[in-house]
This record gives C-alpha cells, structure tokens and sequence, in this order.
C-alpha cells in the first residue's frame, strides 16, 4: 500500500504544480491585460483632457469672431454703400465743373488785375 499512496502523493504534487502553474499563468496574463487597458485608458483620457482643451479654445475663439462679423455689413449695406459712392462721385464731377466754370471766369479777372498790378508797379518807379 504504501507505493500507491506514493503514487497518488506524487500524482497531486504533479497535479497541483501543473494547476498551480496554470493559475500563475492565467493571472499572469490577466494582470497584463488589465495594465495594458489602464495605459490606454490613461491615454485615451490624457488625449480627450487635451481635446477638450483645445476645443474650449477654438469655441471661445469663434465666439470673438460671431461678435466681430456681427458689426460687418452685409450684402445689402454694401449695395447703400455704393449707391452713395455713386452719388458722390457724381456730386464731386458737378463740383469739377462748377471750378472749370469759375476758373474760366477768373482768367480775364486775372489778366486784369495783373494789368493793374503792372501799371501800379510802372508808376511807382516815377
């Protein structure tokens, strides 16, 4: 009796290391699994922190740029503003008319005055 107790003894030593090493490997593998997840999850979380923050940023950005283009005009002030443009650039070619005229009218007013101004500069020297 005593070599079948030695066998069995043997036998459970043999199925316990085999179970024990098994049991090793499992958490082993397990223990790897988890710690790889948590690296990526620390990734992931780290990428989204950083996402968010530009996000923040670029919303805050855009909001500056709706207030800006608020004061912009659109299409149809454009269209005001040159129409007026237009009627301006009319005005200023009546007004350059109205000076060609005077200048016109000045130049024997000129021819005189400078006659005048001759004669008044000959009679002094006398």
């Amino acid at each position: 009796m005593e070599g079948t107790e030695a066998l069995n003894y043997d036998a459970a030593k043999f199925w316990f290391d085999v179970l024990q090493f098994i049991l090793t490997l499992v958490i082993g593998v397990y223990v790897w699994v988890v710690n790889r997840h948590r690296v990526t999850h620390t990734r992931i979380d780290g990428l989204e922190g950083h996402v968010d923050g530009k996000l923040n940023d670029h919303e805050k950005r855009l909001i500056i740029m709706e207030k800006e283009v608020e004061h912009l005009p659109n299409h149809d002030d454009v269209g005001v503003l040159r129409q007026r443009t237009a009627a301006i650039e009319g005005d200023i070619k009546g007004v350059r008319e109205e000076l060609h005229g005077i200048r016109e009218l000045m130049k024997p007013m000129s021819r005189s005055m400078d006659r005048i101004n001759d004669y008044l500069l000959r009679v002094d020297k006398k």
